[in-house]
């Protein structure tokens, strides 16, 4: 059903789309070579949905994931050599200890940098769940959390690309776009 009306208008459009096998917690989206070098040469518009969209993962999954798929997908773009647009999907509650959001990158109360961010990724259980409440601090939960730090990766590293953020409430992202 997604796709009636591209098939309507443009009936060969599945010539384009190619499926590629991956994990975004892995460098280069663990993609094998030959993908990667595909998707550099001839990707102009990629959309990042991939998460974890599970509220309260743990930070050494939900990180590596919603956080480091992000900075492998810069990776991504920055090698695209015909990139026209990336579309990052975040969530509306990314910014939620703002009484009032626009559209435009925040910055997060506090700077996540590379060392806290492996910290979190790396540290036993017990250490992380005495510090989640001050890391988390005015996050509902760990996937706000990592998806405003996303936000901030993208402001911070990747403002000469051509990205946009997507910022859904809520329910189903496909149904929303």
């Amino acid at each position: 059903q997604i796709f009636d009306v591209l098939r309507a208008s443009r009936p060969e459009f599945h010539k384009k789309l190619v499926m590629v096998k991956g994990d975004c917690s892995l460098p280069k989206l663990g993609l094998s070579n030959s993908d990667y070098e595909i998707l550099i040469q001839q990707v102009n518009i990629i959309f990042h949905l991939a998460a974890t969209v599970k509220f309260d993962e743990k930070f050494n999954i939900a990180i590596p994931i919603n956080i480091g798929g992000t900075k492998e997908i810069i990776d991504l773009c920055r090698a695209c050599v015909r990139l026209k647009s990336m579309v990052y999907i975040s969530i509306g509650y990314s910014n939620c200890y703002l009484k009032e959001i626009r559209e435009c990158f925040y910055n997060p109360p506090f700077d996540m940098d590379e060392d806290i961010i492996n910290y979190l990724c790396t540290a036993d259980e017990a250490t992380i769940e005495l510090l989640k409440p001050k890391i988390l601090d005015k996050w509902p939960n760990t996937y706000t959390f990592t998806k405003s730090i996303a936000e901030n990766l993208l402001r911070k590293t990747a403002a000469d690309l051509p990205i946009s953020i997507v910022r859904p409430s809520q329910g189903n992202i496909i149904k929303t776009i």
